[in-house]
């Protein structure tokens, strides 16, 4: 299914706004997209994203596994993930997160090397 043209346009903007450090303006466009459209898997990671930025560690968490629920390929989740796991300190998992993503494309993700 092929994301609806208003959720892509909100998206584009919460994208601009992360850039831009409005997070607040940023949430806003996030949840606007994801009510319109809510297996965004692109726009469960921005919201992750968004939350890692706020130190909101367990929405991010959340926000990153339902990114890999709509879309199980989506490898800037896993980085997601294992950077919340490198945080509160959980090896296991950030060298799981790791582990997968250099092995679906060990040279797009390079960063997934520095980790373990």
């Amino acid at each position: 299914m092929l994301t609806p043209q208003k959720a892509k346009r909100a998206y584009e903007h919460a994208e601009s706004a992360l850039v831009g450090n409005e997070l607040e303006d940023a949430e806003k466009e996030l949840n606007s997209a994801l009510g319109m459209y809510p297996k965004s898997a692109v726009a469960w990671c921005l919201m992750g994203t968004l939350h890692e930025e706020k130190l909101q560690l367990d929405k991010a968490f959340t926000d990153y596994s339902q990114a890999l629920l709509a879309d199980s390929q989506l490898q800037a989740a896993y980085l997601g993930l294992a950077r919340i796991a490198f945080r509160e300190k959980r090896w296991q998992e950030v060298v799981r997160f790791t582990d997968h993503v250099a092995s679906v494309n060990p040279i797009a993700f390079p960063v997934a090397y520095l980790y373990p």
